[in-house]
């Protein structure tokens, strides 16, 4: 005999939708505690949320997705070259990156459309990566494929180090926080938690407080 849902029971589908979003604030804990390699695995639990494919997005199962406006927290001028997501402080090392976590001002909510499309980091000579290039580069990884990242890395690596004159030498990798493609990933996750916070509230506000709490 088929169960009867009862009024305020939460759906198989959005226990799974849930966990996922917790699994999601999870691996971001791990990220922020100094685990920068958590990057793939933070794409691939984006995509699980918000990107269609083979399978459908949990927010698409849920047609939540098509009315969910997404943080948009670029700020609003200023440059439109280099990493648009990510703050960069500067040490003997060259620069390091880091995701800023905050929203300039008031939030800006776009449809999923622009937000997975809008320019996240530009470079000068290996062109643009929208919101959806960088989650793919990190998926592919996290499916076992890192060849594109590393690539990508040693192409910035060298590019922001040789702005202060310390081009990366040689065909070295260099450490996940001296360019901008991990801090960028980290910070897309934080946009689409928000996201999620304030779109489905009615699923997910009971559970903010069941978050992982920030390492120490």
């Amino acid at each position: 005999m088929q169960r009867v849902q009862r009024a305020g029971e939460r759906s198989e589908l959005e226990c799974e939708f849930l966990e996922t979003r917790q699994e999601l604030s999870a691996a971001a804990a791990r990220y922020d505690g100094g685990r920068l390699q958590e990057a793939p695995r933070l794409a691939a639990l984006v995509t699980r949320l918000t990107f269609d494919g083979e399978t459908q997005s949990y927010l698409s199962r849920l047609g939540r997705k098509e009315h969910l406006g997404f943080i948009d927290s670029r700020p609003p001028f200023g440059a439109r070259k280099g990493p648009l997501l990510v703050a960069a402080s500067i040490d003997e090392q060259g620069y390091n990156f880091r995701p800023t976590r905050l929203m300039a001002g008031a939030p800006v909510l776009v449809p999923f459309e622009i937000w997975q499309a809008r320019l996240v980091l530009s470079t000068r000579q290996d062109g643009d990566f929208s919101c959806r290039d960088v989650v793919k580069l990190f998926e592919r990884a996290h499916s076992g494929d890192a060849s594109h990242i590393s690539r990508t890395m040693k192409f910035l690596g060298r590019e922001h180090g040789a702005s202060l004159g310390q081009g990366q030498g040689g065909d070295a990798e260099p450490a996940a926080e001296h360019t901008p493609l991990h801090a960028t990933m980290r910070q897309l996750a934080f946009e689409l938690d928000i996201s999620i916070a304030l779109g489905c509230a009615d699923l997910v506000g009971d559970l903010l407080a069941e978050r992982p709490p920030e390492p120490r």
